[in-house]
């Protein structure tokens, strides 16, 4: 997972489960797991803008709208925005588009949830071990260009305060 198309402001929680945990979080989780818990939609509605400027070309803009729905336990939350690095460091460049959403309710007596996250960023570097601007003898650059989409649905059904049932 590259966690550079996600926006630190909008995890809630970091869980760290330890050990192989691979019949509830796949295959890739032999000896354990980080679960980021995005924030969850709010009581009250709520909406922002925000805008950063830096040095050497840096910028952070976006919109947050969170909120309730008319459904039993429900609302909603989704973000958008965009970042430049700027050119800090010779070579180095990130440049992002993202947006994600979150919709959860309580349908046919589960808690569920609809979250949907959305990248788009282009990034160069000079390679890891190449010694960077100062060192690097070659002087080619990585290159990344990456589109990525994941949508996930969860569902939770709590029979009895010791019994729940997670799909």
């Amino acid at each position: 997972f590259d966690f550079s198309s996600l926006q630190t402001d909008q995890i809630e929680r970091v869980e760290l489960v330890n050990g192989p945990q691979s019949a509830l979080w796949g295959s890739g989780s032999l000896s354990g797991s980080i679960h980021v818990v995005t924030h969850s939609n709010s009581e009250e509605p709520s909406h922002s803008i925000y805008g950063e400027l830096g040095n050497e070309g840096y910028y952070r803009a976006g919109l947050n709208n969170a909120g309730p729905i008319d459904l039993p336990s429900g609302g909603y939350s989704f973000n958008i925005g965009t970042i430049r690095s700027g050119d800090q460091l010779e070579g180095s460049r990130f440049d992002s588009e993202f947006a994600d959403g979150k919709l959860s309710a309580e349908l046919l007596g589960a808690i569920s949830q609809l979250t949907f996250r959305y990248a788009d960023y282009e990034r160069t570097s000079f390679p890891e071990d190449s010694g960077g601007p100062a060192f690097a003898i070659l002087r080619e650059l990585d290159t990344e260009d990456v589109r990525d989409f994941s949508t996930a649905l969860n569902m939770s059904w709590v029979i009895n305060e010791q019994f729940s049932n997670y799909v």
